[in-house]
């Protein structure tokens, strides 16, 4: 009894975080808007501002995702992991015969990106630094981002998409430490707490 009580609090507790991450995103990505829509009404026009805004996202949103499994494979790279596979939505990095081939598989979640590396046995503390890497290039570039949104006096699009890109970056950079499961990929929360058994480690 006691054990189903604490794993309902656990669950409970789990989508209170998520709600106040979605409503943190919210709320930051609506912030970007209010603040960037009328500087780039004044610069480009009302039409062409808003349709420059509309596309920043799209693009801020894959620089992030990138950000985040170039930081797994770079990691892994540096632990002495064998990079193998990645994919930023259904444009994927397959590495055969020491060299990378660009590729496209549908199949492959559109709005999130995975990282692959053949891992070395006994070496918890690299798979540690491998799992922490995406989250950590997240926070490193998306703070960047932010400090770069903050000064008034940049030009206002690229100003515009930083701050789109910090919002979508810090935010990743947060939901991935939370320790879910989804169509069967481990979160690198889930991950670290696993600290993954086997010859495969993967990223999300």
């Amino acid at each position: 009894m006691l054990r189903l009580l604490g794993l309902g609090l656990g669950w409970i507790a789990l989508g209170a975080a998520v709600s106040l991450l979605l409503l943190g995103f919210t709320v930051g990505a609506f912030a970007v808007v209010v603040l960037s829509a009328p500087v780039l009404g004044e610069e480009y026009g009302t039409a062409v501002g808003l349709s420059l805004l509309c596309v920043g996202l799209p693009i801020s949103f894959v620089l992030a995702v990138a950000t985040h499994e170039l930081g797994h494979v770079f990691a892994g790279a540096c632990a002495g992991f064998r990079p193998q596979f990645a994919h930023i939505g259904p444009i994927t990095f397959t590495r055969r015969a020491g060299r990378w081939r660009l590729g496209w598989d549908g199949r492959q979640s559109w709005l999130g990106g995975r990282a692959v590396c053949a891992r070395r046995p006994g070496s918890r503390a690299r798979v540690a630094a491998f799992l922490l890497a995406g989250p950590s290039a997240n926070l490193v570039t998306g703070v960047a981002a932010a400090v770069w949104f903050a000064d008034a006096g940049s030009p206002a699009l690229p100003r515009c998409w930083a701050g789109l890109f910090a919002v979508q970056s810090l935010f990743f950079s947060v939901v991935n430490l939370v320790p879910v499961r989804y169509r069967r990929l481990d979160s690198d929360g889930l991950a670290l707490c696993r600290l993954f058994a086997g010859c495969g480690l993967k990223g999300e």
